[in-house]
């Protein structure tokens, strides 16, 4: 039976959202802020067919408790959430990157696809549209096997200081890198990258031209 403690800690953390909490923390940039201001949270019996944006703190069966998550509208991620949650990780039951394939699998063939590229690419055109350092990216070369091994969603990597906030952080990271190692996409990012490489990297570091670009992308969206 999924307890109430699990069930207010959920609505606590979709309150968290709702009540736009996230702008008090001064780490967020405004792209990351504008992903959260399009998030929508509701949660769902499996017995039941309407859908609440929160649940009466009443017991359920273990795998009744689902959170569903859509921004702008549009179906992103399912969560199942486990009857010990915080204290167990939720289950990502179905998302959008690809309807028909279990979400680990999924990530583990991004794993591959990013291997075989140039992450300083993935890595630099994610800084300038998020302006964060992305965490997964370059994680490979730290002795890590796959992006499944490294996700907060894996047991090892899992507390319950984590929040739904943390792994939304890193769903937004897997949806830039699905999009980004699709074959015709990183072909244009590449070609955008040599071309801004011989022009401006060897007048100014990376990191300085990441701020740049990142704030000439600002300016554009406002």
């Amino acid at each position: 039976m999924t307890s109430k403690i699990s069930i207010k800690r959920i609505n606590n953390e979709i309150k968290y959202f709702n009540e736009k909490k996230y702008l008090t923390n001064d780490e967020f940039p405004d792209s990351i802020i504008q992903f959260f201001e399009n998030l929508d949270f509701y949660m769902k019996y499996n017995d039941l067919h309407d859908i609440y944006h929160g649940l009466n703190y009443r017991n359920c069966d273990e795998d009744a408790v689902h959170l569903k998550i859509f921004y702008n509208e549009n179906f992103l991620v399912d969560l199942k959430i486990p009857t010990d949650y915080p204290f167990r990780s939720f289950n990502i039951s179905k998302h959008h990157m690809c309807n028909n394939v279990n979400f680990n699998s999924h990530i583990n063939k991004l794993s591959n696809l990013t291997n075989a590229l140039d992450k300083n690419i993935l890595q630099f055109f994610y800084i300038i549209q998020y302006g964060i350092k992305p965490r997964l990216i370059n994680v490979l070369e730290k002795n890590t096997k796959c992006y499944c091994c490294s996700s907060i969603t894996c047991d090892k990597n899992w507390s319950p200081g984590r929040r739904i906030c943390d792994f939304l952080l890193e769903y937004n990271e897997l949806m830039f890198i699905d999009k980004n190692t699709k074959k015709k996409t990183y072909k244009s990012i590449h070609a955008t990258y040599t071309a801004l490489h011989a022009l401006y990297f060897h007048k100014l570091p990376v990191e300085i031209m990441e701020h740049i670009f990142h704030y000439l992308i600002w300016v554009a969206k406002h």
